[in-house]
């Protein structure tokens, strides 16, 4: 098609007109073109996300950042999507994933509560749950915001994992991991010398053994420790040691003599549960047991011999001591009267081995003689003096007793007296030779040995077989040696015979007399009487007689019994 144009006077206003429609129309196709590239723009991208969203696919996390739990995460500059017209269809990506820090690795003892300081934080709104893992049944939450602070403790050593997780209103969740590691620690023995001396010649090396780990906590239960003890001649013996509850073990050896000045102690081997590892006492691996100083020694002591003196003699008393350790002593002399060692306490001649007493009543005297040290108890020893005159004589007497008509006890006394007469306390013992009725003899004895009586001299011996009866009349006691302990055996010659018999005639039988009650009753016959009054009826009345009864009483028995003593006396010489 051609186009003429023509030119005329009135042609310039229709171009200029023709000339804006022209740019009108190139305008609204340019404003068209571009409207229609960002409309086929967002189409092409929602179409893109819809169809991740119908496959199950997740857009792609943020890759979270492990920061120290102190340190305030980076926040995410975004950028608003360019405007869109009214008809087209908007999407929004979700945020950032929440930004967790489960805090610093850790090392703890067993059994030990251990808090873990986490954090988590979301830059897009609130945080649905904080959450940890790892702990066991231990784990708990005492405090924090959603849980970021946790409480966690484990009973066995070992290396454990931590992990906390956080999610937001997003869906999107942040998680991170803390080490934990549980451990007894190095075990440290600590020990501390505890030996002691059994005497002067013997002691015994012991150890008192705490275990200690790398947190200064003690060490307990289920922990066998095998000491090895070594003397300084290369003599050893090893002892396994049981660590209990306490946390400690008290760990001895056998026992030493005194030359050993010194014992060596060293853990060999130590076995039980949570042992990591351990070092010895000292770098060479051995302590040192030493009892300390030998112990002082007590002075020795000798009173010398026993002695018979008479009465009012001045006596020269001869002791001997020494000291072990050559200290300096001190003596002391006492005396008491009496063989229970208990009567009249006497003090005598103080500070020296060889004092002078003079003894004037008469007895057996216990002498002490004591040395001190200064570093123990006063050391004692004693001797016996007898101070008598002439001999001494043993009487045998008779106090035997009826216990009723047809039994009888014998009860015999043993006396104790000088030439003068005079009762002697003295320890002694009679040896017996007994028989019944002149039967088979028996051997008995009359010891005076903790009598109450010692004091006086007099000594009750009790028949110990108990009551005899009638038909038995005598026991003839003999007395064949006395033994006194602070003298010579004394053997007593021919005779020495003493018979012990009832006291007389047993007392008479008792009498019983029947008694007989005799009671009498009397019964006179009935009185009649009759009674006509005038001009009426007949009355008679019969009265019952009364009754007498009468009564004997029995007759009265008494029974009177004598008793008599008899006394014999055998006299037994002492040598002087």
């Amino acid at each position: 098609m051609a186009f003429r144009l023509q030119r005329s006077s009135n042609a310039r206003p229709e171009r200029g007109a023709a000339m804006v429609e022209y740019a009108l129309l190139l305008g609204v196709f340019v404003v068209a073109i571009a409207v229609g590239i960002g409309t086929l723009d967002d189409k092409i991208e929602g179409e893109t996300t819809e169809t991740a969203a119908e496959i199950g696919g997740v857009p792609p996390n943020l890759i979270s950042t492990t920061l120290p739990w102190n340190t305030v995460p980076t926040p995410v500059s975004t950028v608003p999507p360019p405007p869109t017209s009214s008809t087209s269809t908007t999407t929004t990506l979700p945020g950032s994933a929440p930004a967790v820090n489960a805090g610093p690795d850790a090392t703890i003892p067993p059994s030990v509560v251990h808090t873990q300081v986490g954090s988590a934080t979301d830059n897009d709104g609130p945080l649905v749950w904080v959450s940890w893992t790892g702990g066991g049944s231990s784990l708990t939450f005492p405090s924090g915001n959603l849980g970021e602070i946790v409480d966690v403790s484990w009973t066995k050593p070992g290396t454990y994992q931590l992990r906390i997780t956080a999610e937001d209103t997003d869906g999107r969740q942040g998680t991170d991991v803390a080490s934990v590691t549980v451990t007894s620690g190095e075990i440290t023995p600590t020990g501390v010398d505890e030996s002691y001396w059994i005497d002067r010649d013997n002691w015994r090396p012991k150890i008192d053994i705490d275990l200690f780990n790398q947190f200064g906590e003690l060490v307990g239960t289920g922990i066998m420790l095998e000491v090895k003890f070594t003397q300084p001649d290369g003599t050893n013996e090893t002892q396994s040691c049981y660590v209990g509850s306490t946390g400690g073990v008290h760990c001895p050896a056998s026992s030493v003599p005194f030359t050993s000045a010194w014992v060596d102690a060293e853990i060999t081997n130590m076995t039980g549960d949570n042992i990591d590892s351990w070092v010895s006492f000292q770098p060479t691996g051995k302590f040192r047991l030493d009892p300390g100083p030998r112990p002082n020694a007590p002075p020795i002591v000798d009173a010398g011999p026993d002695r018979i003196i008479a009465p009012g003699t001045g006596l020269l008393l001869v002791g001997t001591a020494s000291d072990p350790d050559s200290d300096p002593l001190t003596f002391t002399w006492n005396a008491h009267l009496g063989g229970d060692n208990a009567v009249n306490p006497v003090i005598v001649n103080g500070n020296t081995k060889t004092p002078t007493m003079t003894f004037t009543q008469k007895g057996e005297y216990v002498v002490n003689f004591g040395a001190n040290d200064g570093n123990h108890p006063t050391a004692w020893d004693n001797t016996k003096v007898l101070v008598i005159s002439g001999s001494i004589t043993a009487t045998v007497i008779d106090n035997s007793i009826w216990i009723d008509n047809t039994t009888w006890k014998p009860i015999y006394t043993i006396e104790y007296r000088d030439s003068d007469g005079d009762l002697i306390p003295l320890t002694a013992t009679a040896r017996l030779s007994v028989s019944i009725d002149g039967g088979a003899p028996f051997n008995a004895s009359c010891s005076t040995i903790g009598s109450t009586s010692v004091a006086s001299g007099v000594y009750t011996c009790t028949w110990s077989p108990g009551p005899l009866d009638v038909s038995k009349t005598n026991v003839s006691v003999t007395i064949v040696t006395v033994d006194n302990p602070c003298l010579l055996t004394i053997a007593v010659p021919g005779g020495g015979t003493t018979v012990v018999q009832p006291p007389g005639q047993p007392p008479p039988t008792t009498t019983t007399t029947t008694t007989t009650t005799t009671t009498t009753t009397t019964t006179p016959p009935p009185t009649t009487s009759t009674t006509v009054p005038p001009g009426g009826t007949t009355t008679t009345t019969t009265t019952p007689p009364p009754t007498t009864t009468t009564t004997t009483p029995p007759p009265t028995t008494t029974t009177t019994t004598t008793t008599t003593t008899t006394t014999t006396t055998t006299t037994i010489p002492i040598g002087l």
